[in-house]
Order: C-alpha cells, then sequence, then structure tokens
C-alpha cells in the first residue's frame, strides 16, 4: 500500500463513505468506523497528487461546503483545493512513521512531524478550507488517535478550531477567519451565529466561544454577539433552559465549579452587556426574558468561583 491509497482511503472515510474493512487500522468506535490504515510509501507523489486523488478531494470538499450549509463556491471563493489534503489525509491513515515501506517502521520519520510542517501551510482556499475540516472533523469524531495528533489537526484545520475550539496556538488563527472570511459573507456570518449560539458539546468548547463573545461584546462586533444570542434563544432556547436548570441544581449542593462553569460561561457575555450596555439588549425582541436566568446563574457561579479563589490562599497560610 502506497501514500496514495491511505489517503484515498482517509478521504473516502471522511467523506462518510464505506471504506474496506482490511484497511481499518483500529477498531470501530461507537458510531464512527475506524480510522483507516495505511503507509505513507511514495509520500513525495502526493505533491500533485493524481487525478484521482484529486476528484476525491473536490468531492470531500464539496461534501464539506454542503454540511456546513455554504453554497457552491464557499464563501465567494471558487479556488480548488491543494495538495495538503491528500497529505493529511496520508499522515493520518499512517499513524506510525515513514520508513520500511509501512506504518511503524523502525528509524522513520513520526506521521505527525508530517501534519506539524503541513500546519504552516496556506488553507486560504475555502474549498481547502472546507476538506480539511472534514478530515479533522472526522478524526476528532471518532476519538481513536492520541492527543498529539488531534492538536495538530485543530491547527491543521483552522475552520475546526473555530467551528469546534482551537489549541492556543491556534487561537489567533481561528479568530483571524472568522473575522476576514466568514463574518463578510452572509453565509459564513449565518454558519458562525448558529455555532456560537448552540449549547457548547465540552468545556474546552464552552470556554473558546465564551472568550470570544467576551472580546468581541466590545465596539462594532456587538452585532455579532447580540445575534447569536438571539439565535440561541430561538434556535436552542430549550436546551440551553435544560442546561440552566442542571447548573441552577449544581450550584445549590456542590463545590465543583469545574462541573458548573462549561453550563454557565455562555451567559458570561450577555451578562457584561446586560451590566454595561442594557440598552442593546432592549432593542433585541427575540432575546426574551428567559436571559435574566442566565444571566443570574452565570453571576452567581462567578461569585462562587471569586470566593473560593480568594480562599485558597487563606488555607494555605492556615496550614
Amino acid at each position: 500500500m502506497s501514500a496514495a491509497d491511505t489517503a484515498s482511503q482517509v478521504l473516502a472515510w471522511a467523506a462518510g463513505e464505506e471504506v474496506s474493512g482490511s484497511v481499518l487500522g483500529v477498531p470501530e468506535g461507537p458510531g464512527v468506523p475506524g480510522v483507516p490504515g495505511g503507509t505513507l510509501a511514495g509520500l513525495a507523489e502526493l505533491a500533485a497528487p493524481p487525478p484521482g486523488i484529486r476528484g476525491q478531494i473536490g468531492r470531500l470538499a464539496a461534501i464539506a461546503a454542503a454540511r456546513l450549509r455554504l453554497t457552491a463556491p464557499p464563501l465567494g471563493d471558487p479556488r480548488p483545493p491543494g495538495p495538503a489534503v491528500a497529505i493529511m489525509a496520508a499522515a493520518v491513515g499512517s499513524r506510525g512513521s515513514i520508513g520500511a515501506g509501512g506504518s511503524g517502521g523502525s528509524g522513520g520519520v513520526p506521521a505527525w512531524r508530517v501534519l506539524d510542517v503541513l500546519a504552516d501551510e496556506d488553507a486560504e482556499p475555502a474549498y481547502e478550507l472546507a476538506a480539511r475540516h472534514a478530515v479533522a472533523g472526522r478524526v476528532l469524531r471518532s476519538g481513536q488517535l492520541d492527543d498529539t495528533t488531534t492538536g495538530l489537526m485543530r491547527d491543521l484545520s483552522p475552520l475546526t478550531g473555530l467551528l469546534d475550539h482551537p489549541t492556543g496556538s491556534g487561537e489567533d488563527a481561528a479568530e483571524d477567519l472568522l473575522v476576514s472570511r466568514l463574518l463578510p459573507d452572509p453565509e459564513g456570518y449565518r454558519l458562525a451565529v448558529r455555532t456560537f449560539a448552540a449549547p457548547a458539546s465540552s468545556a474546552a468548547q464552552a470556554a473558546w466561544r465564551a472568550g470570544l463573545l467576551a472580546r468581541f461584546r466590545h465596539g462594532p462586533r456587538l452585532p455579532f454577539v447580540l445575534d447569536v444570542y438571539e439565535t440561541g434563544m430561538t434556535t436552542f432556547g430549550a436546551a440551553h433552559r435544560r442546561r440552566l436548570e442542571l447548573a441552577r441544581g449544581l450550584l445549590g449542593y456542590t463545590a465543583d465549579l469545574d462541573a458548573i462553569r462549561p453550563l454557565v460561561q455562555w451567559w458570561q457575555p450577555l451578562s457584561e452587556i446586560e451590566r454595561r450596555r442594557p440598552q442593546e439588549i432592549k432593542r433585541r425582541r427575540l432575546i426574551s426574558n428567559d436571559y435574566v436566568t442566565g444571566v443570574r446563574a452565570y453571576r452567581r457561579f462567578a461569585a462562587l468561583e471569586t470566593a473560593a479563589t480568594m480562599a485558597a490562599p487563606r488555607q494555605g497560610e492556615q496550614q
């Protein structure tokens, strides 16, 4: 098996196509087929992918853009994706090293170093962004690769970093992508609003979204933040209310602030807006009075967190 074969299998897997069980490198996870396995033999050939691989990349990019509700050409950018997507797919599938003609060969170059090099490559074409997101997103959903590789997936795919959460080193790239590419485009804007309006699925995602909305509440990006809260309360209102009910219950009997934080963090920027610019909220008729419950829950959490922080030095002195 060559790097081109590996890339082809991973590209098909990322697109949701059936992949031969003979090349599955790891057992299937819950609901997500295993990451296809292969080698990086002949990797240099993917610098100019053969027509079949180019066709797969093009189909994957179109599928990914459609899944994100971006019509062709996405973000108004018709430029095709480049060869980095094929190399990325091959590196994911190898999960080993370049050498000895196969994965895991002794003395080879670890596959994650290939991804590390690719992370510095330009991913500007919108189809490239979509294709990288398709591969990275499927890898993250599988939960089958190590933390080093999944971190590099986020760095290599700034769209994945933006829509899920970036690594610390990838935050600037994710925020720049939002400001320079998504917000100026009507469909990109709606994608960003929907994403940040939805309840977070992890603590890291909750922290990323709350932090970005808090930064954006200042100046000309405040309308975007308020659009997020309007959409959150109309489209995802029931889900947010369920999370608040859980948070309020936890606030009543547990001191585990780490468990409560992801449930209330989304309301932090709105709490700050309500305190400093309440008239902006009043102008938004779709921000219902339910927001008061969310703001109160966040402020109660924040007070407990402040008290715990202040108590920690005193406890250290007593010991």
